[in-house]
């Protein structure tokens, strides 16, 4: 915890993901005393800035995408440039490693960014007690504490969505953050969900050299971009050896034995799969379970995102929530990087706007050129 001579804020942020650390920084830029609260912490019980995003989000799957392309090229691509390699061998639990290793580094710039703008950080879990009071809960076992702020911004993420006949062990069944930590390679691989998140689960681990299959109960692929995209992307994923399998509802998902056994129907009826490794990546839901207290009267609505207006602000006074915490753009990192921003500006009265329209939104896959080239043609 950085210690701090009082605990009253100009601004206090909850959750140091994209949108609560450039919120947070941009608030101390403009001359305001701001403190970011957080409580995430990583595979060895340490605490770590960045949020989803870094921490098993975007640059974490990047990052082994980057490792599954160099692996896939070595043994596939190079040869037919002249150029031979031998006895290629893989470790997971180096490559692995070396995710967390590119996450830990950017993290550490996080905090040098934090400690240059005089944010003020504190690990603890934060809930909102009412429009000024936040209430905090260190992981450290330390007593529980209050802090006051005239502004309160809540940025606390998303995390998977659950299902409930494919129960998470995170041993056989992962969900999409526990994915990304996968220390064995499965010879086969099952992926429940062919969206965005799906494709980029998919991407690596077909790479590496699992057998990967997609269920997804939708019967149209990709259906938010260009439909001329999603149909080229379809044909090009299907080249390179996913197995697309489109209105296929899952129906159960269990272990059994060293295996996993996965129930699903569509046009043709119920179909049987055994898979080694199964992967839930069905989207993301935000984080608000006890964000605040049922006396703040924090208004939410059925699926948990925050109420807000146009300006992000919440039906409380001086509370604002951005990110993945409202449904004012797409859950896309570089969407909260800009309503932090947006935010710190308004809070120092300063007039700036948001084109959502104009915010694009990216899959992380690897796609072999030629396809592309063809299509470019048309």
């Amino acid at each position: 915890m950085t210690k701090q001579n009082t605990t009253n804020y100009d601004v206090i942020v909850i959750g140091a993901g994209p949108a609560g650390y450039s919120c947070a920084i941009r608030c101390a830029q403009l001359g305001l005393s701001t403190v970011c609260v957080d409580n995430w912490r990583n595979n060895k019980g340490q605490r770590v800035l960045g949020g989803v995003h870094l921490n098993s989000g975007c640059v974490a799957a990047l990052t082994l995408l980057e490792s599954a392309k160099l692996y896939h090229a070595l043994n596939h691509d190079l040869a037919k440039r002249g150029i031979h390699v031998e006895n290629i061998t893989l470790d997971m639990a180096k490559l692995v490693q070396h995710k967390d290793e590119v996450i830990d580094a950017m993290g550490h710039k996080i905090s040098d960014l934090f400690a240059h703008h005089k944010v003020a950080s504190i690990h603890a879990h934060a809930r909102l007690l009412g429009s000024k009071v936040v209430e905090l809960t260190p992981l450290d076992g330390s007593p529980v504490s209050t802090i006051q702020g005239k502004h309160i911004i809540l940025a606390t993420g998303s995390s998977p969505i659950p299902l409930p006949y494919a129960k998470v062990d995170n041993e056989f069944i992962f969900d999409s953050f526990a994915a990304l930590n996968m220390t064995s390679l499965p010879k086969k691989l099952a992926i429940i969900g062919a969206g965005v998140n799906g494709l980029e689960l998919a991407s690596i681990w077909s790479r590496l050299g699992s057998e990967t299959i997609l269920l997804d109960a939708q019967e149209s692929f990709l259906p938010l971009p260009d439909q001329q995209l999603s149909r080229e992307a379809y044909r090009i994923f299907t080249e390179q050896n996913l197995d697309l399998r489109l209105g296929a509802r899952v129906i159960s998902a269990k272990k059994s034995r060293s295996k996993v056994i996965v129930d699903y129907q569509d046009t043709e009826g119920t179909h049987n799969l055994r898979v080694d490794r199964l992967i839930v990546a069905t989207g993301r839901r935000p984080n608000t379970e006890n964000l605040a207290a049922r006396e703040a009267n924090l208004l939410l609505d059925e699926n948990g995102y925050v109420h807000v207006d146009e300006k992000c602000r919440t039906n409380l006074p001086g509370v604002y929530a951005i990110g993945d915490l409202n449904l004012l753009g797409p859950m896309l990192a570089h969407k909260g990087i800009e309503e932090g921003v947006y935010v710190a500006e308004h809070i120092a009265g300063h007039n700036s706007t948001i084109n959502y329209d104009a915010l694009p939104s990216v899959i992380y896959t690897d796609l072999k050129l030629p396809g592309w080239g063809r299509l470019s043609k048309r």
